[in-house]
């Protein structure tokens, strides 16, 4: 934990199709899960650090908002680890930008006696007749570092 993050190959992007959603990401980073069913499409990308980035899609009708989905994803992240622990999270509304609505969460991982602070960035967007849901994780030291990969895969993600 936090023994930082490699710099994103931007230089040389990788593109990943999968349904109907497209998007680049970093040539050093990898997709690592990719479900598909008739109402969620979740993609898992993972960087050589300890940098996450999920992709969600749902129909429109089954649409959620913003501050209920990240408070829901950090209270399950929570319990879902038995050997991570985390604290109890600080949640703030960002400013709209790049069409999406943003929420930051910071919080700390502790393993051990180590405590390390993360944030979490989730953004939301209408692309289609789809909802669009985006989490970068990462400790917050290295999250200046993976900006590039994370703006390289919202800049260029579509759902068609």
């Amino acid at each position: 934990m936090g023994c930082g993050e490699p710099l994103p190959d931007i230089s040389s992007p990788k593109t990943h199709r999968s349904g109907t959603i497209t998007f680049d990401y970093p040539a050093n980073w990898k997709v690592v899960e990719d479900l598909v069913t008739p109402a969620v499409h979740s993609l898992f990308v993972e960087t050589p650090g300890d940098t996450l980035v999920i992709l969600q899609s749902y129909p429109l009708e089954d649409a959620v908002d913003l501050t209920s989905f990240s408070e829901a994803f950090s209270k399950n992240a929570m319990t879902d680890s038995s050997v991570v622990k985390m604290d109890s999270s600080v949640f703030t509304s960002l400013p709209d930008a790049n069409g999406y609505e943003w929420v930051r969460e910071d919080f700390n991982v502790n393993l051990f006696s180590e405590s390390v602070p993360h944030r979490r960035l989730y953004g939301i967007k209408v692309m289609g007749d789809r909802q669009m849901v985006f989490i970068l994780q990462a400790p917050t030291e290295d999250y200046a570092t993976a900006d590039a990969g994370f703006q390289l895969i919202r800049d260029t993600l579509s759902s068609k």
